[in-house]
């Protein structure tokens, strides 16, 4: 009941909100139905824009830069890794007791042998020293005073004996409180580089306490270990080439200094030690080093540009040119050197590979080759028309031309003339020919060929082509009356 009420209380509203939804399904049916046009319109043309794509891709014509494959030498090498080690490192460390009076150095600067770096507190090392130095000037006189009464034999000789040993170890206690005091000064050991200190000015310190370090790293050291197996091919005096990972674009080269006099028995291997000149300091001690050691060459290497080279991950292909076309070729390098990469495997001496422009290149594209016109004239020059080939690949003789069938047919037309009792007919200029009366001639019988003739002529009809029909019927043209037609004429 209640919503029976509901219905018949609100049925105007109802009815609007029905009408008002038929009519919007009503206008939605009328934009679709005259938009469709417009739709299909636009389907099409993305459809032929993506089949134009598709098609014209290997259509386009793509401008590279090429080069050859050539054979060469490349350097013999072992590949290893290693660590950089400083010439000379040293961690200074406190001799004694005391608090820092001063530090004259910059942390992470550069310091001379010999240069103070460190002082402590010495106003007790001083007054040591002064206290040494009184007591050795009290035992000196003794000394003397000991040595004169002796020599005037007044003193006895256990009196010198005393005087002198307490001389001496007077000395000793000023040389000891001197070498205390020299103590509270540190020096620098040799030229290098000084590190950071943990510690300030005022700080007290106990004895034998890291403080900081120098390091000396002109020239850098390299540690490295080759396999037991290379053991007869490395010796001292050879290259080294040495990649950083923080300087990518940068090869390190050095020498060999020692190798070491026994092969550790764990890892069956040797450990090297090069030098590598590090004069602008870009090389630290500590770190990891990616090391070619060159042992020699090897002859007859498929060579080509680093920059033919482009990869997908762990895959490595080039772009090579075949009549005019591009194509993608899967290669295995080896080595690298001086903008060169050795192929092991995947291309031939001889063959085109795209150096520049590999982006805009896909199988089937052709291109053209910018930096070697030479080679591109070669494969793209086509044949001249009415060109004589020098050599007939099937082995057949050249078709004679239509003037020198015309010649041979008028050396063996000459006997029958001879023959017969006519007038003489001049065939130098076919152009002209002279009739002579068909009256007073008798009428001509077929004159028979002679032998010699019949066999020219076999010999001519072996050696027309297939196309001869068509001169034969423009050879009697230079004649205008046949045998038949005028009796008393003869070509």
């Amino acid at each position: 009941m209640f919503l029976k009420n509901y219905f018949k209380e609100n049925r105007n509203t109802w009815l609007m909100v029905v009408l008002g939804v038929v009519v919007g399904l009503l206008a939605m049916w009328l934009a679709l139905k005259a938009l469709r046009p417009v739709v299909r319109s636009v389907c099409t043309y993305v459809l032929e824009s993506d089949e134009d794509k598709g098609g014209n891709r290997q259509g386009r014509l793509v401008s590279v830069e090429a080069t050859t494959v050539k054979m060469g030498t490349m350097s013999k090498r072992i590949a290893t890794v290693g660590k950089l080690r400083a010439n000379a490192s040293v961690t200074i460390r406190s001799e004694m007791n005391g608090r820092i009076k001063e530090l004259s150095f910059t942390e992470g600067g550069s310091v001379k042998e010999g240069q103070s770096i460190i002082k402590f507190e010495d106003s007790d090392a001083q007054a040591e020293v002064k206290t040494a130095e009184a007591e050795l000037m009290l035992r000196k006189a003794d000394f003397e005073r000991s040595l004169k009464l002796h020599d005037q034999k007044i003193g006895s000789a256990k009196d010198l004996d005393k005087a002198r040993a307490e001389l001496g170890i007077a000395d000793g206690r000023l040389d000891s409180a001197r070498s205390k005091l020299d103590k509270t000064v540190i020096h620098a050991p040799f030229s290098g580089t000084i590190g950071l200190i943990d510690v300030s000015v005022g700080a007290y310190v106990q004895a034998a306490q890291d403080l900081v370090t120098i390091v000396d790293s002109t020239p850098i050291k390299v540690e490295f270990k080759v396999p037991e197996k290379n053991i007869h091919d490395i010796g001292v005096g050879q290259t080294v080439e040495v990649r950083i990972d923080a300087f990518k674009d940068q090869i390190f080269r050095g020498i060999v200094d020692a190798v070491d006099a026994q092969v550790q028995s764990e890892s069956h291997s040797i450990s090297i030690k090069a030098a590598i000149s590090n004069e602008d300091g870009l090389l630290r001690p500590g770190l990891f080093a990616n090391i070619s050691l060159i042992i020699g060459e090897k002859g007859e290497t498929i060579l080509i540009d680093e920059s033919a080279v482009d990869r997908e991950g762990e895959i490595e292909f080039v772009w090579i040119i075949e009549k005019g076309k591009a194509g993608r070729r899967r290669i295995l390098t080896g080595t690298r050197e001086d903008g060169k990469i050795e192929i092991v495997a995947g291309l031939k001496p001889e063959q085109i590979v795209v150096t520049a422009g590999q982006l805009k290149l896909g199988d089937g594209v052709r291109v053209k080759i910018t930096n070697m016109p030479e080679i591109e004239a070669k494969e793209d020059s086509p044949k001249k028309e009415g060109e004589e080939p020098v050599a007939n690949p099937e082995g057949k003789a050249p078709e004679p031309k239509a003037e020198e069938i015309k010649v041979e047919e008028q050396k063996v037309e000459e006997p029958k003339a001879a023959e017969k009792p006519a007038p003489e007919i001049k065939t130098e200029t076919p152009a002209v020919v002279v009739e002579p009366n068909p009256a007073a001639l008798p009428e001509p019988k077929a004159p028979e060929k002679p032998a010699e003739a019949e066999k020219k002529e076999e010999v001519s009809n072996a050696a027309k082509p297939e196309a001869s029909p068509v001169v034969q019927a423009e050879a009697p043209s230079t004649h205008e009356p046949k045998a038949e037609e005028k009796p008393g004429t003869q070509n």
